[in-house]
């Protein structure tokens, strides 16, 4: 992916490392957006982490999928989260415990969503307001985690093809509408990405490589 020509963004340091946490209710995709992310970002050469935290009930309740990439292998979650996008203000307060928070950080919500939780602002995180339910709702089929995941892959850097050769694979069996659909909500999230002044460039990988694992805990 070329690099955001944004002049109201501050110059753009790489990390060797970054972390992020997309929250919302169940059912809404978060873990979904997750797990997409940290697949291309595989494929584009780097290594990443997944936990996924979900409220006690059957259904519905909290879930948050938190990741963290790097350009080493990493096998444990980094000490604060330097992105966290939030579909459900509700949900992101009550995994605040859960996503350790810095002035450092940056917090992306729902505009329509509400008041921001106190938990959250008293981090002194940078917070930004994207209404990614009504981009969403302009695609046909759109979904709020796709709007989620391209503002995800804008901020870090994440490959846009990567991206979208997982997204072909994962929706093959749902139709080309559902794939074109996924497309372009990931491809006006990141077009939203280059508005804020603040971004987490994940350093390129010295190679890229398709012989990465993607394995569960159980499955190891």
């Amino acid at each position: 992916m070329s690099k955001i020509g944004n002049p109201m963004r501050k110059e753009e340091a790489t990390y060797h490392s970054i972390s992020f946490a997309i929250v919302g209710s169940g059912g809404a995709g978060v873990l979904t957006a997750g797990s997409i992310l940290l697949e291309a970002a595989g494929k584009a050469g780097w290594y990443g982490i997944m936990s996924r935290s979900v409220g006690p009930q059957i259904r519905g309740g909290e879930a948050a999928a938190l990741v963290r990439l790097s350009t080493r292998p990493v096998d444990c979650a980094a000490e604060s989260y330097d992105l966290m996008v939030a579909l459900d203000w509700r949900m992101a307060e009550g995994f605040a415990a859960e996503m350790p928070l810095t002035a450092e950080s940056m917090v992306i919500g729902n505009s329509s969503a509400g008041d921001t939780p106190a938990a959250i602002v008293s981090t002194g995180a940078t917070l930004e307001q994207v209404e990614m339910k009504e981009l969403a709702g302009d695609v046909p089929g759109g979904r709020e985690n796709m709007i989620a995941t391209g503002l995800v892959a804008g901020l870090t850097g994440l490959p846009l093809d990567d991206i979208m050769s997982v997204i072909t694979a994962r929706l093959a069996g749902k139709g080309v509408d559902a794939i074109e659909a996924s497309r372009e909500c990931i491809k006006t999230g990141l077009r939203h990405s280059e508005q804020f002044g603040q971004s987490f460039i994940l350093e390129r990988p010295a190679s890229k490589t398709t012989a990465r694992w993607l394995i569960t805990g159980n499955e190891a």
